[in-house]
């Protein structure tokens, strides 16, 4: 092997395990929680992460964020570090049947998923309930037309 091939191999070999590191990586001012859990109504466990500005205070806004139908909660992630960012609290949460939520999507109501992590929210007390949004796509806009 010649030395310019090793060289090139060194380069892209060190951008490829930089570049993995910045993926997981996420800003300084923005904590994120993983892998919490909460309880629909007929029993489901959905699954969900949360992303929040450290020094965010009391009376946070927050918003939920829905995913498509053959994608889960972590596509989301850079939606959810952007709000943060912007002083949000925001949630991404695997619809039933889909990530490490249980269920299957046959088995009742998405807006059931949707209300799991509004109460979440509500035991929160650095949470306005009354400043609460909703953003999804595909399959996860439609709970939140129906709310």
């Amino acid at each position: 092997m010649n030395k310019r091939r090793k060289v090139l191999i060194i380069i892209f070999a060190s951008l490829f395990i930089f570049g993995t590191i910045l993926i997981f990586t996420i800003p300084t001012g923005i904590k994120a929680t993983y892998y919490l859990a909460t309880q629909t109504e007929d029993g489901v466990s959905i699954s969900f992460n949360v992303f929040e500005p450290i020094n965010g205070g009391d009376n946070k806004k927050a918003i939920i964020i829905g995913h498509g139908y053959m994608v889960n909660k972590e596509i989301l992630k850079d939606y959810a570090i952007e709000l943060a960012a912007a002083g949000f609290v925001a949630v991404p949460f695997d619809f039933r049947g889909h990530g490490m939520s249980s269920g299957g999507l046959g088995n009742g109501n998405l807006t059931s998923d949707v209300k799991a992590i509004k109460a979440y929210l509500a035991e929160r007390s650095d949470i306005d309930m009354n400043n609460l949004g909703y953003i999804g796509y595909s399959m996860g806009g439609s709970p939140g037309n129906e709310i």
